[in-house]
């Protein structure tokens, strides 16, 4: 499932988000973004400022199906 998650995160427009294009991450974000997609167990970032939410396959049930992919890159304030 993990692979299916990375292509998803692979092939968004990042650029459109908050975040910016991927290539242009800290190296920590990335380090942290591959160790959450890896992980079996659910794995939710909340990055920067405004705290902007990436999650792993595994997290989409506590986030709610209704939420995903529409929270991916938003800030957590908008995501309830």
């Amino acid at each position: 499932m993990e692979h299916s998650m990375r292509s998803v995160y692979e092939q968004l427009d990042w650029s459109a988000t908050d975040l910016g294009p991927r290539d242009s991450w800290p190296g920590l974000l990335r380090l942290l973004v591959d160790l959450c997609l890896d992980s079996e167990f659910p794995f939710q970032i909340s990055w920067g400022p405004e705290l902007l939410v990436l999650y792993n396959e595994a997290y989409i049930p506590l986030l709610g199906a209704e939420n995903h992919p529409w929270a991916r890159g938003r800030p957590a304030s908008e995501v309830v």
